[in-house]
């Protein structure tokens, strides 16, 4: 049997109450490993959580500990086991592993969205069944997992993709015991004396809800993370202006809000002194029901050119590379060859090419001063780019419009 161990409030709660004998656990605790997958971005919090409580709990109770992080940014290079206390290693936190999610996201040149877990699968989900594939194979198994009694939308989805997984039989203990966040950072308190601290990456967008305070409190004492959250997200904006990590709040500003100008000021000083690069962006905001022509052949464009899909394709191409000053003045420089209107938002400036907008597929370009190592593109980006330019879209709209 195997325990995914957040390193929260849920899976600490669970597992303190089963090793001290105030849950029910109906198996063999001989049989019980605990497994967390590091991401790389946890606070100093969590770890000292895990150091004074958890660990000397396992330790004492001989329950083994594993922890697993990535081996690198492509799947292709598997995971590492940073830590086994069946092979002899000690009872110590070891927190992240050569990559993080950070790192990735700086690469990227984005955030994490709210819109799905997606780093959560990459960085955890994917981290775990590759460790429990390794160490179990297609063997049966029982997985336990730490969601809350709230939390059963999240069991919904996680069971349907944990049993298509060969021989793995998901548990939601807490849910089955009706025990919700509140009690569950009760319980702790009574057990250790302490909050038990949120466990989540600095930066994590889903900490601008009802736990903000918490959030805020953190930063404060961790000025740290609030240095890296600023910094991603001021050079995710720097791409896109629309990336606010907290939908329609930057990290920036709640910073600043909270009285960490001081601080927003040092992430904002470390990311201009980070190698740089100019950016030439496109995007392509498609019309709903675009589709690949026969064959896999040129495109069929959907029916209405004002109806936007929700899929928008992205292509990031550095064509300068120097310090930040440089750039910038090669951007100011590109206005003169290429023309465009030069934009400042929230200090970053841009060169606007083109601008998106109804009828759709549309395009939108530009240039902008960004940290060096985010190159990307789709693939058959240009050929779409190409396509939609080809489009007299104005006329198309005219005639619908005009047919009714």
């Amino acid at each position: 049997m195997t325990q995914t161990h957040g390193m929260g409030a849920d899976s600490a709660a669970w597992l303190t109450g089963v090793l001290l004998g105030e849950l029910p656990y109906p198996h063999d605790l001989a049989d019980l490993v605990v497994v967390t997958a590091m991401v790389g971005d946890e606070s100093e919090a969590t770890q000292a959580a895990m150091d004074d409580h958890m660990l000397p709990l396992m330790q004492d109770r001989g329950v083994p500990y594993v922890q697993v992080a990535r081996a690198s940014m492509h799947d292709d290079d598997g995971i590492v086991v940073l830590s086994d206390t069946r092979r002899g290693d000690p009872y110590a936190m070891v927190m992240r592993g050569a990559v993080t999610l950070s790192d990735e996201m700086f690469a990227a040149g984005t955030i994490p969205q709210t819109s799905s877990r997606k780093c959560s699968h990459k960085w955890k989900g994917w981290v775990l069944d590759r460790w429990a594939e390794q160490e179990y194979g297609g063997a049966d198994r029982l997985h336990v997992v730490g969601f809350a009694a709230e939390e059963t939308g999240r069991r919904d989805t996680d069971e349907g993709y944990s049993r298509s997984t060969p021989g793995k039989t998901p548990w939601y203990p807490l849910i089955d015991a009706d025990w919700d966040r509140d009690r569950c950072l009760a319980e702790l308190r009574r057990w250790y004396g302490i909050e038990w601290p949120r466990s989540c990456c600095a930066f994590c967008p889903y900490q601008a809800g009802p736990d903000i305070a918490r959030m805020i409190r953190r930063w404060r004492a961790e000025p740290a993370q609030v240095v890296k959250t600023v910094a991603m997200e001021r050079n995710a904006r720097s791409l896109n202006p629309r990336m606010r990590l907290f939908k329609d709040r930057s990290a920036e500003d709640v910073a600043r809000r909270a009285g960490l100008g001081d601080v927003v000021d040092q992430a904002v000083a470390a990311v201009d002194a980070r190698p740089a690069e100019l950016y030439e962006v496109r995007r392509i905001y498609r019309r709903r029901g675009d589709r690949r022509g026969p064959n896999g052949r040129g495109w069929v464009f959907g029916p209405d050119p004002s109806d936007k899909a929700r899929d928008v394709w992205r292509s990031l191409r550095a064509i300068a590379a120097g310090t930040r000053a440089e750039m910038l003045a090669r951007l100011v420089a590109e206005q003169a060859l290429r023309g465009g209107t030069v934009e400042v938002v929230d200090g970053v400036p841009r060169l606007v090419l083109r601008r998106a907008g109804p009828p759709y597929p549309s395009t939108e370009h530009y240039l902008t001063v960004a940290v060096a190592g985010a190159t990307k593109e789709r693939r058959a980006f240009d050929e779409l780019w190409q396509a939609v330019l080809g489009l007299d879209l104005p006329r198309q709209l005219d005639i619908l419009v005009n047919s009714r």
